[in-house]
């Protein structure tokens, strides 16, 4: 259980896509300023459970008073003429994302379901073994109209996931992360409640290489309709620059991903990869293309940190 009180500034996705020293440096060096803040005064409290060892639950509520921010300044070292944007970004669904001072009071229902859930025991001690098989959720979310100040964010969102990674054989193991929802009875009035998405437009890779677009827009597909998104990797055991032994004893990895993306007013966005992790223990840079309807739409190169990527337990996480 957990309960939380207070002020702080928000990102409009609230799964928070770029970190502030990275919006620090694209701000100051190219006038790139991608975070996207509001201020958030709030109580939450949320409870996660477990039915079974295959299922839980997770319950919360939070109730919010949310306020626009404005820039404050447009420091850089940049010679461009450019300016910053401000904290309304673009979206294409709407004329304008700005947003009035308003309550929110919010709730969240989820559930989490692996059915084929296998366990070793190791010492004497139970343990789950994550790869054995995929995990299924819903999640609900609304927005609800209590007070006369919360009118704006009254809405319904409903959303299906599907998670796995899985060892074809010996050569390579896939990671799969994909998502369908869609607001149903009633549509988000407020530009924060959209469904975003994990984009990246600075030259960083600084999120879960499953689950995150490398060129996407931060805010142009944001949607208030229905959505698809979903991300394959593979990593390699051997492929381009792994069949030489040499590399492969450094812990040098390759891997290819696939990312795709389905609003009513994207198209079907994808993207296409290729990756070297690890690279001298401690970097990862990748190349990506993107495409909407088939259309080329651009290409972009990419440098972060390493990942960690534990094919035992199916998981991926950034760090050394």
């Amino acid at each position: 259980m957990g309960f939380n009180v207070g002020v702080y500034s928000n990102q409009l996705n609230t799964k928070n896509p770029i970190s502030s020293l990275v919006n620090t440096l694209t701000s100051i060096f190219w006038e790139g300023n991608y975070l996207k803040l509001y201020e958030s005064s709030y109580v939450t409290a949320n409870n996660k459970g477990y039915f079974s060892d295959r299922l839980s639950y997770s319950i919360g509520g939070s109730l919010e008073k949310r306020i626009p921010l404005f820039n404050t300044s447009a420091y850089t070292w940049s010679k461009n003429l450019k300016e910053y944007t401000s904290n309304a970004p673009e979206n294409i669904e709407v004329a304008s994302t700005k947003f009035v001072e308003h309550n929110a009071l919010l709730l969240n229902l989820g559930l989490e379901y692996r059915p084929w859930l296998k366990f070793k025991i190791k010492n004497g001690v139970k343990q789950i073994i994550s790869s054995s098989s995929p995990t299924f959720n819903i999640l609900y979310k609304s927005g609800l109209p209590v007070f006369v100040t919360s009118n704006l964010a009254d809405f319904n969102q409903i959303e299906i996931g599907y998670k796995q990674s899985f060892r074809p054989g010996a050569k390579g193991q896939f990671f799969i992360d994909a998502k369908a929802g869609a607001f149903i009875n009633k549509e988000p009035q407020v530009f924060i409640d959209f469904k975003h998405f994990s984009g990246n437009e600075s030259p960083f890779l600084m999120q879960n290489p499953v689950g995150s677009y490398r060129l996407l827009p931060y805010y142009n597909f944001s949607t208030y309709n229905k959505y698809i998104t979903g991300q394959v990797l593979y990593q390699f055991r051997k492929f381009l620059f792994t069949q030489l032994p040499v590399l492969r004893l450094t812990g040098l990895k390759e891997l290819a991903y696939v990312s795709y993306l389905a609003t009513p007013t994207s198209g079907n966005y994808i993207e296409v990869g290729y990756g070297l992790d690890n690279l001298f223990r401690i970097l990862r840079v990748e190349a990506a293309a993107s495409f909407i309807d088939g259309n080329y739409t651009g290409i972009g190169f990419k440098i972060g940190l390493a990942t960690s990527i534990s094919t035992g337990e199916g998981s991926i996480n950034i760090g050394f």
